[in-house]
């Protein structure tokens, strides 16, 4: 139901929520060196054919060092549009528009 949905949801981030798309986020954008570091690490552990040594636990198991990259994190730093599903229509007409703007061909 809807009610165990939100409710699984409010209990999978801390308190200062931060929780599983802040760490997805985190993981995959800020620092991608973690990306899926912890599946990484069982890996080489049981040396199943571990592509690369996992990074150090010290970095990425870090939920301070976790806290403290998001607080810092600035999503302009990594794109220069964003496309929300609530706004998709307005949102995708001004990314596209800045995108023209951008244009070798407009600017001569």
């Amino acid at each position: 139901t809807y009610e165990d949905f939100q409710l699984w949801v409010n209990s999978s981030r801390w308190p200062d929520g931060l929780g599983f798309l802040s760490y997805y986020v985190w993981m995959s954008v800020v620092a991608p060196e973690c990306w899926v570091w912890h599946i990484r690490k069982d890996n080489a552990q049981q040396n199943k054919n571990a592509p690369r040594e996992a990074p150090p636990e010290e970095r990425c198991g870090n939920v301070a060092r976790i806290r403290a990259d998001m607080a810092e994190f600035r999503a302009q730093d990594v794109a220069h549009c964003y496309i929300f599903q609530e706004t998709l229509t307005d949102d995708f007409r001004r990314c596209l528009q800045a995108y023209e703007r951008s244009s070798p061909a407009v600017k001569g």
